[in-house]
């Protein structure tokens, strides 16, 4: 996102909400010094005590110890998303045939590949070998799992420290 947000932000008049890899206070502060007018934030809240992820997702966030972790896959619509590596993602890459029980034609334009929502829900609830962890590039970042209440209180606290630091979006 810090990529192009001055761009987006010079094109339009429209809120601009960055989104991607903001984990911290410091990439709150960091995001709104480049023009970002919010932040959107999953990955952080998705490793709450609040959040209804299984602990195998969890566990994936808090086990990534680097960006390369992570990886884009294709979805079935053709769209990029980043994900965990697992034994299924690993699947996804090197082109092996997944199967899935039935198609509910939940996408109207799907490649039919796998079924993603099959295996969302599987990393949700913990179950079967098809689990697809959706992940921002900074899930290495995140090495506990905390209450949303704590995780704003920290987000705050990080976000007057930058600001009293006047850090710069460099």
């Amino acid at each position: 996102m810090q990529e192009i947000l001055p761009e987006i932000k010079a094109a339009t008049k429209l809120p601009v909400i960055a989104a991607g890899g903001i984990v911290t206070g410091y990439d709150i502060y960091k995001m709104e010094q480049m023009g970002a007018d919010g932040v959107q934030m999953g990955t952080r809240f998705a490793a709450s005590y609040e959040s209804n992820a299984s602990d195998y997702f969890k566990n994936l966030y808090l086990n990534s110890n680097q960006i390369e972790d992570t990886v884009l896959i294709k979805s079935p619509v053709g769209l990029p998303g980043r994900a965990i590596k697992n034994s299924f993602v690993e699947k996804l890459l090197s082109g092996i045939e997944i199967g899935y029980e039935k198609c509910d034609s939940c996408l109207k334009k799907c490649a039919r590949n796998f079924c993603i929502k099959e295996a969302l829900e599987n990393a949700q609830k913990g179950l079967g070998m098809n689990r697809l962890v959706f992940a921002g590039q900074n899930v290495h970042a995140i090495k506990e799992i905390l209450p949303v209440k704590e995780i704003f209180s920290r987000l705050q606290v990080e976000y007057k420290k930058a600001t009293a630091l006047n850090l710069t979006a460099n």
